[in-house]
């Protein structure tokens, strides 16, 4: 024995101290003390720690005690000759082995070296207790003792899914089978092990191989299934370099010793040793049960259930090795002799497993098509194997052809029924498609389509078109993606992904370009084609097809393949004939028609201008009548000028502005152009010396539109680093970003760019103006995203600014973006679909149901694209269809949001569906009439209380209000007078003379005819459109504008400067057509589309408020305003001549007031050009006088307001029996309400204008009417005031008469308190009062 104090001589010299080990003489047996000092460690229940679970430290710091005290003889000494009995010495092992809880977490894969730590301790106390009580049965402990502390063992082991858990327990469990009698039988510990969640494999395995002939409880089974399903890929596979450590190997060669043959087992296997012995031991006894004649068919049904579920388990792995020898595992035996295959039809088997052998098969391809694309095992032996199980399943499919059950009989040969039939049929088909992504990755397309010709009944996928399209047979792939379209189009109800997308659309192309070869009837073929592909509808739209078809036939080279036959006027010729038949039927135009379209064409047309016919270019004006929202004519002349077309641009701007002195020249084509493209045209036309004086009135007007437009632009501060920029950068020069941002609202967490002036999702404030020029910025609490290139950590791939939250190749979210995502997704509330995109797209794809925070908030719409004619989100600015631009409100026609309700199987789907996404039926009641299904995508009956729509092709009603129109031919609805469905109209104001008329012609936008204004009878020749970056109210003189530039610029040509002079104004302005009705603020009536100024024909009260109208353009801001003024002028002149009652007016005029009041100063009308004066300017911002020296029309009509309202309140008059005092009180109360507004006009000039405009002689007339007894005071002392400041503040006005703010006397001059000014804030506290303060300038 030792002696203390003592450390043995082993210790010396280590680098690593050991635990010194000191035993005292006279007490009790030293390794008894040690290891009760060793159990104390973990009893103490004073410590502060006792409840948490021990640290790593900790732990190793016991276990490797109790290792020193195992090595040095004392643990076995203890055991032996000191009675430390096997229970103690169990939970001892227990206590201080058992895995720590932070180890037990779904994070393992983040703690690899403290797992890998805690189980190399494990490992090697498993391997001691196995050589001391199982091997040499060292401690003479009873078989369940022995039993106990094993299990401990391999349950709080950290990986109990080891060769050496087997190793462990199945000696024992051997011994304890052979002691049926015992009271301890091995079936009991099983089912008690079971209960304690021990792992499922281990159990199972020791149920069967413990015995001589098993049979494991069902129980058993489905926890090793279970255990395969959920065993990590670290575990079961074996790793990558293949090699086992000498124990490992010594294990399993000592394990497969144990086992008697376990079937067919691979030497190269992927799975780890334990997995190995498990998965092929499952396999041995799935045909063991196959084999008896006495086992039960659901029991030989289960076997094989169990192995298909593991099968399709390894999906999880991203390999396809497992699956592939699991699958070869299983097979094998039956590929000796059909008599042992149990998907024979000469087997013995009954029908239920005849089933489940198919679609082991069936399954075995999916699993595999799924992981083929992405794994790192694919090669050229796979591609072997996998072709080998495709074999089977075709044979399969060729077996259930061949033995079709008879008429009237339900069942066939093997007793199948038919539905059970139809499905297994539809899984061996789906797993031979999605087998096809694995031949796909290794380039195996002449196998796909030996398969596609053997088997035709496969259907069309994406795959198989793709490797059609790879051997160049395009229209076969047509047909084949035809197919896949019809029967998956109900899973793409959101759009579909863009590699199928671009894949269909180069069959498309292919197949075009294969008919070029043909010598006759090209263009049928081609429209034929054009037939077939037109049907596809959303997600791929006609147009984009037609775009594909023409893509296809008219660019390429002249000596690539299919194109040698066919030179450039051969090819426009034929471009010519497809579009001519395109624009001349109706179905066609219904489809519409992409951009890249007439770029092409215009492309083909500039390099055949040699040979190019004047039809060739009288098609443009055809396509741009067919399309009017197509900038058609925008596109050809920016084309022509850049190759210098000449005769082209001349063509195309006779089009624009006719000669026929009947017809009004819209400059909407013109002023889409770039200033650079308007100023190049000028010197065209200058060069040129056209004589049409409207071509160049035409011209020169868009060039001073565009002129000033750009002058209107401010520079820009970024939102990433707050550097200024130029206003024409496009991005910032420091970091990048672009101008635009988008911004995530602090009230719901929807994103919206910075342009809006609210959040697009719940509506509320993301931005606030800084001051009254119009500026503004992002609220602080709001959270601004830049908008700049970043590179994908996943692919590497650098995206462009647009692709902000997700990364354009691999999907991936952008990592700043995927808190905010994350945070807004929601489930929808009809179908419970989730939607992982949130607040980004605010409603669900399934059924097109808005979330409820878009739902709550202002009405959403979708707004119906141009090119394609897809209905589209409100919050997207561009076509989820084709990808085209959102079109400008004056060329799109929203529609409130609805979704489409199935008549088949009442399913609520998107409004944008083509079928239904329940049931796969059509929507469309029309057979698939591609005409007939606009129609009725333009009238579906609205229900507003539901907010859905039912697809009933004969719906005349309004899809706002609900009312049926009276008449077929109504353009507008008569209740709430907007347009109707598929209608056009043009809404204009006539700027002659100030005449502010708004008329609106109803027709289509093409169409030709003079604008005669209906107000004041005068014909226009040209006409602007107002736009939202800038405003045609703003025009100045030409000659001055050139005067302003500097000596940086060229003066103009003797030519150019007769055209300027000579150029005529625009004097229409056309506004966008409002897509929701104008309802009054105040009753709730419905406004026409003419009332601008939003003043309502019940009430007379004003709603228009300018934050509230933030959508609408800056020239209808303008025109809207000046409405307001003029209907006050007008207003206030009819009280004067006694046909309003001036008492009820009152209200309606305060309401115009407010208007004015809460505008921006730039948006006033004497800020504007002045439509009296020749749409002059100021010469500056704030001084409204023009350069002829007069003053500003609106100020002149301000000053008749002023005076009008003066005479209004002398005219009040008081009843003659009343005294003197009273009188004057009367007649003040009667007046105070018309002086109040007259002040406010006064302050609201003196506010927005450097000096005053007004004159002295409107100033004295107010002030005489606020105070008539200081006559000499108001023309001696306030005239000096007024010469002083040149401008008159409204305490000079009221002079202390009465109060400034409220214009009652002060409680001094009256006894009456009821009529006495109550105000405590002085006029100048600008946050306590209402009152208008007067800013003057030094």
């Amino acid at each position: 024995m030792l002696k203390a104090p003592y450390i043995r001589a082993a210790a010396v010299g280590r680098k690593i101290p050991l635990l010194p080990l000191e035993y005292y003489s006279g007490g009790r047996h030293g390794a008894a003390f040690m290891l009760a000092e060793l159990r104390r460690l973990d009893d103490r229940k004073d410590s502060s720690t006792s409840n948490t679970a021990p640290s790593l430290a900790l732990w190793l710091y016991r276990s490797s005690l109790l290792r020193r005290l195992w090595l040095e003889g004392i643990v076995c000494d203890a055991v032996v000759t000191d009675g430390f009995t096997a229970r103690e010495f169990t939970a001892l092992l227990h206590r201080i082995l058992q895995t720590p809880r932070f180890l037990r977490g779904a994070n393992k894969a983040a703690q690899d070296e403290a797992v890998r730590l805690v189980w190399g301790v494990q490992k090697e106390f498993a391997w001691r207790v196995l050589g001391a009580i199982v091997e040499e049965n060292q401690w003479f402990w009873t078989l369940r003792e022995a039993w106990d502390c094993a299990t401990t063992l391999v349950k709080d082991s950290v990986f109990p899914d080891d060769v050496m858990s087997l190793s462990l327990l199945l000696p024992l469990a051997r011994r304890m089978a052979t002691r049926e009698g015992a009271r301890c039988t091995l079936h009991e510990g099983l089912r008690d092990l079971h209960a304690q969640k021990l792992h499922g494999g281990v159990l199972w395995f020791l149920a069967r191989r413990a015995t001589s002939s098993p049979r494991p409880e069902k129980q058993l089974l489905e926890a090793a299934t279970e255990a395969a399903c959920a065993a990590p890929t670290f575990l079961i596979i074996k790793p990558s370099d293949g090699k086992l450590n000498g124990d490992d190997e010594k294990q399993m060669a000592s394990l497969l010793q144990m086992v008697h043959a376990s079937g067919e087992t691979s030497k190269d296997s992927v799975f780890s040793p334990f997995w190995h012995v498990l998965l092929y031991e499952m396999v041995y006894y799935a045909h063991c049960v196959l084999c008896d004649a006495t086992a039960k068919e659901r029991h030989q049904v289960g076997t094989l259930l169990s192995l298909r579920r593991v099968l399709c388990s390894f999906c999880r792995h991203n390999l396809v090795r497992p699956v592939l020898e699991l699958h070869c595992a299983i097979t094998a035996p039956w590929r000796k002799g059909l008599e042992k295959d149990p998907s024979a039809l000469n087997a013995r088997y009954g029908p239920l497993v005849y089933r489940e052998a198919l679609l082991l098969d069936a399954y075995a391809l999916m699993t595999l098509g799924h992981v083929g694309e992405t794994a790192i095992d694919v090669d050229d032996a796979a591609v072997k194997e996998v072709m080998m199980i495709q074999s089977r399943c075709l044979a399969h499919l060729e077996a259930l052809a061949q033995n079709e059950p008879d008429a009237g009989v339900d069942r066939d040969a093997m007793g199948l029924h038919r539905g059970a039939r139809a499905g297994v049929e539809r899984r061996l088909c789906e797993g031979i498609r999605l087998s096809f992504k694995l031949l796909l990755r290794r380039g195996a397309y002449e196998v796909i389509h030996q398969i596609l010709t053997r088997c035709p009944s496969l259907g069309g996928s994406w795959e198989s078109g793709k490797a059609l399209v790879m051997l160049g047979k395009h229209m076969e792939a047509v047909s084949i993606f035809t197919d896949f379209l019809e029967s998956t189009r109900k899973h793409f109800a959101s759009g579909i992904p863009h590699h199928i997308r671009c894949m269909m659309l180069e069959a498309v192309e292919g197949a075009a370009r294969s008919y070029l070869k043909e010598t006759s009837d090209v263009t049928g073929r081609l429209l034929s084609l054009y037939e077939v592909t037109r049907n596809w509808g959303f997600p791929v739209p006609a147009a984009v097809t037609f775009a594909a078809i023409l893509r296809a036939c008219c660019t390429g080279r002249d000596g690539t393949e299919g194109f040698r036959n066919w030179g450039r006027k051969k090819r426009l010729d034929l471009m010519n004939a497809l579009l001519r038949h395109h624009v001349t039927v109706a179905a066609y135009i219904g489809d519409g028609l992409l951009l890249e379209t007439i770029e092409i064409y215009v492309k083909l047309l500039a390099e055949c201008r040699e040979g190019a016919l004047s039809s060739n270019l009288d098609l443009l004006p055809l396509l741009q009548r067919a399309h009017p929202g197509l900038p058609v004519y925008r596109v050809a002349i920016l084309h022509f000028l850049r190759v210098e077309y000449k005769d082209a641009v001349n063509a195309l701007l006779k089009h624009i502005a006719p000669s026929s002195a009947d017809t009004t020249v819209l400059l909407t084509p013109l002023q889409e152009l770039p200033l650079a493209a308007l100023e190049a045209l000028s010197r065209h036309v200058a060069q040129a010396g056209s004589e049409e004086q409207r071509v160049v009135s035409a011209v020169l007007s868009a060039l001073e539109y565009r002129r000033f437009a750009e002058e209107q632009r401010l520079p820009w501060q970024c939102h990433l680093c707050r550097h200024w920029n130029k206003k024409n950068a496009s991005a910032c020069k420091l970091c990048g970003s672009l101008e635009l941002a988008v911004v995530r609202c602090h009230a719901c967490g929807g994103f919206s760019p910075t342009s809006a002036s609210g959040c697009l999702v719940c509506g509320a404030e993301t931005r606030r103006n800084t001051s009254d020029q119009g500026g503004s910025h992002v609220r602080e609490d709001c959270t601004v995203f830049p908008l700049r290139r970043w590179r994908c950590g996943r692919c590497n791939h650098t995206n462009e600014p647009q692709h902000l939250f997700y990364c354009s190749k691999c999907g991936s979210v952008q990592p700043e973006m995927e808190e905010a995502l994350t945070h807004t997704s929601f489930d929808c509330r009809v179908c419970s679909h989730h939607n992982p995109l949130g607040l980004l797209r605010p409603w669900c794809p399934a059924c097109g149901t808005l979330s409820t925070v878009a739902a709550a908030g202002p009405p959403k719409t979708l707004w119906r694209c141009v090119e394609c004619r897809t209905l589209t989100p409100w919050i997207l600015t561009h076509c989820h269809g084709c990808g085209g631009s959102k079109p400008a409100p004056t060329l799109r026609f929203d529609t409130p949001w609805f979704t489409r309700v199935c008549m088949s199987c009442e399913a609520i789907n998107p409004a944008w569906s083509v079928v239904c996404h329940g049931c796969g039926v059509k929507l469309a009641t029309d057979g698939g009439n591609k005409e007939h299904e606009v129609e009725e995508r333009e009238q579906l009956v609205v229900h507003p209380a539901r907010g859905e729509v039912s697809a009933e092709p004969t719906s005349t009603s309004c899809p706002h209000c609900g009312n049926l129109y009276p008449d077929h031919r109504d353009m507008f609805c008569r209740t709430c007078f907007v347009l109707r469905p598929n209608s056009t109209c043009l809404l204009w104001v006539c700027l002659h003379n100030n005449c502010l008329g708004v008329n609106v012609r109803y027709g289509e936008r093409g169409e030709r005819g003079l604008l005669v204004c209906s107000h004041c009878g005068v014909s226009h020749n040209i006409a602007a459109a107002g736009g939202y970056h800038s405003n045609p109210l703003r025009y100045r003189e030409l000659a001055s504008v050139e005067k302003g530039r500097g000596c940086g610029k060229d003066p103009p040509t003797g030519d150019e400067s007769r055209g300027m002079q000579s150029s005529q104004l625009p004097s229409a302005l056309l506004l966008p057509v409002p897509s929701a009705p104008r309802v009054c603020a105040f009753c709730g009536a419905y406004l026409q589309l003419q009332n601008i100024a939003r003043i309502c024909h019940v009430c007379f009260y004003c709603g228009y408020s300018l934050p509230q109208f933030s959508d609408a353009s800056a020239a209808e801001h303008d025109i809207a305003l000046r409405l307001i003024l003029s209907a006050m002028l007008q207003t206030v002149h009819r009280v004067k001549q006694g046909l309003l009652s001036s008492t009820t007016v009152l209200s309606p005029l305060r309401s115009m007031l407010m208007a004015l009041l809460r505008a921006q100063e730039v948006q006033l009308p004497w800020r504007g050009c002045d439509l009296l004066n020749g749409m002059r300017c100021g010469l500056q911002s704030r001084v409204p006088v023009l350069e002829n020296d007069t003053v500003h029309s609106s100020v002149c009509d301000v000053a008749e307001i002023i005076r009008t309202v003066c005479e209004i309140a002398s005219s009040t008059t008081v009843d003659e029996k009343a005294t003197a005092k009273e009188g004057t009180n009367s007649s003040w109360t009667k007046k105070r309400p018309w002086i109040h507004l007259a002040l406010d006009l006064v302050d609201l000039m003196n506010r927005t204008t450097e000096y005053d405009e007004l004159g002295f002689d409107v100033l004295a007339q107010l002030c005489m009417e606020v105070r008539p007894q200081q006559r000499s005071h108001i023309y001696r002392e306030t005239h000096w005031t007024y010469l002083r400041y040149m401008k008159l503040p409204r305490e000079f006005i009221v002079n202390d008469v009465v109060c400034p703010t409220c214009l009652l006397p002060k409680a001094h001059d009256t006894g009456e308190a009821g009529n006495t000014c109550r105000c405590t804030v002085s006029l100048t506290d600008s946050g306590a009062t209402d009152a208008s303060v007067l800013i003057t300038r030094a």
